[in-house]
């Protein structure tokens, strides 16, 4: 007997139940429904899909020349970015736990625009946005990862590919699972909220199954892609501070900074026997960098 919390539409149950019937009942009721609505995983391999992303102020205004002031303004934000920098790690203080989001920042700020690669398995280990978003992952293509096999290897010993479709990580709620609404929610933390914000990621895995017994074991490399652009929007704000967007989105248009592309992929491996539970994904610690 274990214990569970199960969640079927808006009804939240939490009771003791066998495996089996948590099985059961979640299979039966969500495999036509919930798995339909969200699972976008094609069989196979494929080349880096194609990531629309946003242009910030670059959008809405043209390129110019920067006006004295905009220079001092600039000068005042590089100090305000080096007291930032000068804190990080040091307890007691407030914003000292800001370490990808201050780097981030002065990337921003040295206006080379080049892409920068980011460590996005801290994302995915320090904040509970990442962390969630992570484990409904692993619940994905461990299900989508049997199904492929039974309907396509079952009874064999095997080795697959498969890819997902395009996701992004937004701010909107998450009430109904069936919704397909907040299933990786935007981040949580100020580290990750200012080196992030809403970000699009896609899924690439590489399976492995033994058949031993009639009961297939699975080993399962998983590889996160990450994608986010650097910048600042019009008629937004900083959602720790309340500070305007336009205060940094000017430096985009007079060329003292430069939006950028931040790119990561966060790797794990999964292994398990049979068909996976629904929802019992765990975080593998173990198998993410620091």
């Amino acid at each position: 007997m274990n214990y569970f919390t199960l969640f079927v539409g808006r009804l939240y149950f939490d009771q003791i139940l066998d495996k089996n019937d948590v099985r059961i009942l979640l299979y039966q009721y969500l495999d036509e429904t919930f798995f339909k609505n969200f699972y976008d995983y094609v069989l196979g391999s494929r080349i880096k899909p194609l990531i629309n992303h946003d242009n910030g102020f670059l959008k809405k205004y043209p390129c110019r020349k920067p006006t004295i002031e905009e220079k001092m303004q600039y000068v005042k934000w590089r100090g305000i970015l080096e007291a930032a920098e000068s804190v990080q790690g040091i307890p007691f203080l407030s914003k000292t736990n800001m370490p990808d989001a201050v780097a981030a920042y002065r990337h921003f700020m040295e206006g080379s625009g080049t892409t920068r690669d980011v460590k996005f398995e801290r994302y995915f280990r320090d904040d509970p946005s990442g962390r969630h978003t992570f484990r409904t992952i692993c619940m994905e293509v461990r299900d989508a990862a049997y199904k492929f096999y039974m309907s396509n290897y079952n009874g064999l010993d095997a080795s697959f590919n498969f890819t997902s479709r395009v996701k992004k990580a937004k701010n909107e709620s998450n009430l109904d699972v069936l919704s397909n609404t907040r299933i990786y929610p935007h981040p949580v933390t100020e580290n990750w909220t200012k080196t992030l914000g809403v970000f699009s990621f896609w899924v690439e895995c590489r399976v492995d199954v033994s058949c031993i017994d009639k009961i297939p074991h699975f080993q399962l490399e998983l590889s996160i892609h990450v994608e986010d652009m650097y910048n600042f929007n019009p008629y937004q704000v900083d959602i720790a501070t309340g500070i305007k967007d336009e205060e940094n989105g000017v430096f985009e248009i007079t060329g003292l900074a430069r939006q950028y592309l931040n790119v990561g992929i966060a790797k794990g491996v999964l292994k398990w026997k049979g068909r996976p539970m629904f929802a019992s994904a765990p975080y593998p610690k173990s198998n993410l960098g620091s």
